[in-house]
């Protein structure tokens, strides 16, 4: 323990920090020659508080903090009276002492680390961005959001505005303190809320291992959604997933027996596992959730098929392709009606999206107006009665009526965004997460016409954000992997990330799930369930704070 003791008359006077085993009997540390009718404080200092500022003022004399100065933290215990004939009445009270300062130390406390974060919510654009501390002056790095801000402290670690074009604003809940800046390239205003500390996104992780594999599956380039896993449904009762009994998916797809095999809900503790159809990949739930949909067969003879629980095949229709073709995920229409992906033959310009009626089984295609590219578009969900699906080729969505087969509208991502790898339809907004651009975000407002556009990037820097997962709460949900760019074959951890739409803004920080890219994933009564096919594991994700 330190003490230190402090008068107040015509001036501030300190003494040095004298070392006491504890706070007790600590009254006759006033220093002889101090005025009657002056008031007295002695301060208390833990060690570690002092450890805690750049330069322990340990036998340094303590003087009145300035403008300019930094100020010594607010002390453990205190205790404060009058001083009278030389002796001084002192009692624990809530009088605040005045502010002071020691010689030798920097001008401004180190109020940012290297968790600090800035949740900048410029339109259209927005990010969570890195704080960097110098001194007394705080900069909010460009990272994506392609703009930078500086502001500077004061002695005390407050933000200071003189000379500077932004202005204070009432603090957010939880900030250190909120700003309002201009935005260089228009003619509007960024809300900013500085953070000081990172929050992490936190939960409870489950995993089951589906195959116990010899080695880690490396992906190359083009096909990186293949594994040892290729597809996820959650039912009533229970997680199934498909597989080839430890063999690699690669594509096209291997004429193998496939493997379905069930876990329970609450703890992803083995059901059982049967032989199912060739092929069986890309499942999804019916809407009761007693059965699932599939795409399964060979090179030549593609189906559709509806299963039970077990991975009996129940009822299906084929789907003729000519030479090698390449599949999107399957998505159900909410109300139990259709059921459509999307499909490209390879190596050609041509690529449908194909709808089932899931009352006949009737199936019908509509040509999409794109280009050819090395994978298939991503279905995203059914928006209405609409089919919204991601272009990569043009870096756009495209918006299709499944009844008449035409294409509604066709809307660009956001600030150039590129590679959009999965997009989620939520109300009238479109979520479309581009690969290329550190999975920027683009929510788009079809319903508009205009579709104005928010542009919005995570905290991670380098994150590969594949599978669109949907709302807990008011929360969106998207899984990816984390990976660094200047390793040649790094496989990166799995993430869970959340979107905030009413901030317009990602939380900082992410969920680690486990190894490689999650491909597949559901979000049922709030839980996530997904598949990383790389290590041959499905995990059962429950947000502590979404």
């Amino acid at each position: 323990m330190q003490v230190l003791a402090v008068a107040v008359g015509t001036g501030v006077r300190a003494s040095a920090l004298v070392a006491r085993e504890d706070f007790e009997d600590v009254g006759a540390v006033l220093p002889d020659g101090w005025a009657d009718g002056e008031e007295a404080w002695i301060l208390g200092f833990t060690q570690a508080e002092l450890d805690a500022i750049p330069l322990a003022p340990t036998a340094r004399a303590a003087t009145a903090a300035g403008p300019g100065d930094y100020v010594l933290p607010l002390p453990a215990w205190q205790v404060h009276g009058a001083i009278e004939e030389g002796a001084a009445s002192l009692v624990v009270d809530g009088v605040a002492p005045p502010e002071l300062t020691v010689e030798g130390l920097p001008e401004c406390p180190p109020v940012f680390g290297a968790d600090s974060y800035a949740d900048v919510r410029c339109r259209p654009r927005a990010c969570v961005a890195p704080i960097r501390q110098e001194g007394c002056r705080v900069t909010i790095d460009e990272f994506g959001c392609e703009i930078g801000f500086e502001i500077a402290l004061d002695g005390r670690g407050r933000p200071t505005f003189e000379g500077s074009a932004c202005e204070p604003t009432a603090e957010r809940a939880g900030s250190f303190a909120s700003i309002d800046c201009p935005d260089p390239l228009s003619n509007a205003r960024c809300p900013i809320d500085l953070y000081d500390g990172l929050d992490p996104i936190s939960g409870e992780v489950l995993t089951a291992t589906v195959y116990s594999v010899e080695h880690r599956f490396f992906p190359n380039d083009l096909f990186e959604d293949t594994g040892y896993l290729s597809g996820l449904a959650v039912l009533d009762d229970r997680v199934v997933v498909s597989g080839f009994g430890g063999a690699e998916l690669t594509h096209p797809c291997p004429n193998l027996a496939s493997a379905l095999h069930a876990f329970r809900l609450d703890d992803l503790e083995p059901i059982g596992t049967s032989t199912s159809v060739v092929c069986l990949r890309e499942l999804v739930a019916a809407e009761d959730r007693a059965t699932f949909y599939a795409l399964y067969g060979g090179l030549e003879d593609v189906r559709f098929g509806e299963f039970d629980r077990a991975g009996r095949m129940l009822r299906e229709v084929a789907r003729p392709t000519r030479g090698t073709a390449l599949y999107g995920p399957i998505v159900a229409h909410a109300d139990g009606r259709y059921a459509t992906f999307v499909e490209q033959i390879f190596g050609t310009a041509r690529e449908q999206v194909v709808t089932i009626d899931l009352d006949t089984f009737g199936i019908s295609a509509v040509d999409l107006p794109n280009e050819p590219t090395a994978l298939p578009s991503a279905v995203a969900a059914f928006m209405g009665e609409d089919v919204v699906v991601a272009d990569r080729s043009l870096n756009r969505v495209v918006v299709v009526d499944v009844a008449s087969g035409d294409v509604e509208g066709e809307f660009p991502l956001c600030g150039g965004a590129k590679k959009p790898e999965a997009i989620y339809a939520d109300g009238n907004a479109v979520y479309a997460f581009a690969k290329e651009d550190n999975s920027a975000l683009s929510v788009i407002d079809v319903a508009n016409g205009t579709a104005p556009c928010v542009l919005a990037r995570p905290f991670i820097d380098h994150v590969d954000t594949r599978t669109a997962v949907g709302r807990i709460g008011d929360a969106f949900v998207v899984a990816g992997r984390t990976f660094d760019p200047a390793v040649e074959f790094d496989t990166g951890r799995a993430v869970v990330l959340t979107y905030l739409p009413e901030r317009e803004a990602y939380r900082a920080g992410a969920l680690d799930i486990g190894f490689g890219l999650p491909t597949r994933a559901a979000v049922v009564d709030d839980v996530i369930f997904a598949i990383l096919p790389w290590s041959a594991h499905v995990v059962r994700v429950t947000l502590g704070r979404p």
